[in-house]
């Protein structure tokens, strides 16, 4: 896999692009290193799609901090596009 893009202490964070060894191509935004907003797949055969992906932390609230158990995310078609 490699990534084009901005990080932010040490992760995927803002605008980027990234190619998996597939030959997939995923160009849009990141937060902590997951898809998360609007983006464009480009699938190695050719197929397009634009997606939409939400996500949200889980975890539980200890002592005033937030304790991470990890995210659950959405991941939503918005469109076909043409190949």
């Amino acid at each position: 896999m490699s990534y084009e893009g901005e990080f932010v202490d040490g992760e995927l964070e803002g605008i980027g692009k990234v190619t998996f060894h597939s030959g997939d191509l995923y160009e849009g935004s990141f937060v902590k290193s997951m898809f998360n907003g609007y983006g464009n797949y480009k699938y190695a055969d050719g197929l397009r799609v634009s997606i939409r992906v939400k996500c949200r932390l889980l975890g539980t609230l200890l002592t005033g901090s937030v304790q991470s158990m990890g995210r659950k995310c959405l991941l939503m078609v918005e469109s076909m596009l043409e190949r």
